[in-house]
């Protein structure tokens, strides 16, 4: 099996890490994807600015976590929990490190976490990001960083709400414009397990001159890289239709670009809450 084109080559995924459960879930999963596609693995850990200052103030209170009784904010207890999170996430990614055969280690911003990520990251990073944040799962609506960063055009950005599904569950892809689409298709194979690449296209509801041309141009893309697809043609754009595709197929990831009409607006955001497994936007 030949590898895809090395002008989609994701450098390094950098994952958004905090002390949640959640962002170890996705500490995992940016592991993984390092393994695949043969990347560095960066966590970065902002220390939040804003609740250093807040802690600062006079009246600022917080829950004790065994007593429940309310108590001072004290900067100086604050700072020495960042710190032992650092270290925690430290060892975690050494961790990494030894399980996966990657290249893993840590960076520690202060300040705010959009944009302390838009400093750090570059083109041909993929950054991995909460879909509500790590510590507000219970909601499934698209929280604040991930809307900036899948706003930036040039980066390539993973919302996590879960962790992908099994290596033998299909990586989709929203193929639904000739150069939009094979930039998709290709981040898609790039992420798929790299031993089966196994990926199911989904192609948009159009007339058949236009489906006939899509359907040719992703096989053509396949076909020269020794790559099997599953064609899958949808019922529409919107976003449940989408999510509905992704559940029914088992997809462990949805790959789509920033281009394609199923992101514009707030069908985007309904989209990307609605897909439970991970969704890549891709440039």
């Amino acid at each position: 099996m030949t590898t895809p084109p090395s002008g989609g080559d994701i450098r390094r995924v950098v994952v958004l890490l905090d002390a949640s459960r959640a962002s170890r879930t996705a500490l995992v999963e940016a592991a993984e994807l390092a393994a695949r596609s043969g990347a560095e693995l960066i966590g970065l850990f902002v220390e939040e600015e804003d609740l250093l200052r807040s802690a600062a103030l006079p009246f600022a209170r917080e829950l004790g976590p065994t007593s429940g009784a309310l108590r001072p904010l004290d900067p100086a207890r604050i700072e020495r929990r960042l710190r032992a999170q650092a270290r925690e996430l430290q060892h975690l990614l050494q961790g990494m490190t030894r399980r996966y055969a990657i290249t893993a280690s840590l960076q520690v911003a202060r300040g705010r976490v959009v944009t302390q990520a838009l400093a750090y990251i570059s083109p041909g990073d993929l950054i991995v990001v909460g879909k509500t944040g790590w510590s507000s799962l219970r909601r499934r609506r698209l929280g604040s960083t991930a809307r900036h960063l899948i706003g930036e055009a040039s980066l390539t950005v993973m919302v996590m709400e879960q962790g992908g599904g099994a290596e033998a569950q299909p990586t989709m892809v929203l193929f639904d414009h000739p150069e939009a689409g094979l930039r998709a298709l290709e981040m898609a194979a790039r992420i798929a397990h790299r031993d089966s690449r196994i990926l199911t296209v989904l192609l948009p509801p159009a007339d058949p001159d236009t489906l006939d041309s899509l359907r040719r141009q992703a096989e053509s893309w396949l076909q020269a890289r020794d790559l099997a697809a599953k064609v899958q043609v949808l019922g529409g754009l919107a976003a449940e239709t989408v999510a509905q595709a992704v559940r029914s197929g088992n997809g462990r990831a949805l790959v789509v670009s920033r281009t394609s009409p199923a992101l514009a607006g707030e069908a985007g955001s309904r989209l990307i809450e609605a897909v439970g497994p991970p969704v890549v936007v891709v440039p």
